[in-house]
């Protein structure tokens, strides 16, 4: 995208508070496929657009071990094999889109935590992914996805839960038809790992307007609706703050 253009983009999405495109990452404009199947038609859009990031690199927290849990204990294996296979999902899905530890959880655009998401009047749940809207202090509407992982699942399901739900906060905002990939709704013993499919799909989401990462105009007919549901944030909302699910 030229620089005129993109001034124009800005500039015009800030008058009208309309939804634009923002150019692919490079990991996705390179991105080649065995297959072209996808399931784009069961990713829901927010009220502002699909749940897409616009800078990179996306800034994930992981959450460290405790710093009360005595090493050598079965509490700080069972602290460590997390932190180990969140990792190990961070690394695959960064193949795709580029990301980043951080540290301080403030500084992050995406946390994943250690905790028992709420349960449903059905079933306990093996993670939970909310998304919590915000202005920046430049008047960009922007997003925050917090990522909320039990302690005590089992190894084997461990990894491909945070995995399923990092790609729900990368984007992926619905959930496959098909037990092969990842983004199934369910545990699947056929979803060894990101599937071609999850990732077509992906690129597609990428490829739509959003109005997430573009400037607020407080002259749209948007703007009483955006405060409502931001508040009065001027930076990236904490862990408890009111979010959506």
């Amino acid at each position: 995208m030229s620089r005129f253009w993109a001034f124009f983009c800005c500039f015009f999405a800030a008058a009208q508070n309309v939804a634009f495109i923002h150019p692919l990452p490079a990991s996705l404009v390179n991105l080649t496929s065995s297959s072209s199947d996808d399931y784009f038609s069961a990713i829901t859009p927010i009220e502002f657009g699909y749940l897409i990031w616009s800078s990179f690199p996306i800034k994930v927290y992981i959450e460290p071990i405790a710093p009360n849990v005595v090493e050598g204990t079965g509490e700080d294996r069972r602290w460590r094999t997390w932190e180990r296979l969140a990792r190990k999902a961070f690394n695959n899905w960064s193949v795709y889109l580029p990301l980043t530890i951080v540290d301080g959880i403030e500084l992050s655009d995406i946390e994943i935590l250690r905790e028992y998401p709420p349960t449903s009047s059905t079933r306990a749940k093996a993670g939970q992914t909310r998304y919590c809207l915000y202005q920046s202090k430049d008047r960009i509407l922007r997003h925050k996805m917090i990522i909320k992982i039990p302690p005590n699942l089992a190894e084997y399901s461990l990894q491909s839960t945070i995995e399923h739900e990092l790609g729900h906060a990368l984007g992926i905002w619905g959930h496959s038809d098909k037990p092969s990939d990842r983004m199934y709704d369910s545990q699947s013993p056929q979803a060894a790992s990101i599937s071609p499919r999850d990732i077509n799909t992906l690129k597609k989401i990428y490829q739509q307007p959003t109005k997430l990462g573009w400037p607020v105009s407080y002259s749209s007919q948007d703007s009483t609706k955006i405060n409502s549901l931001t508040g009065s944030w001027r930076e990236k909302p904490k862990s408890n703050s009111s979010c959506f699910q």
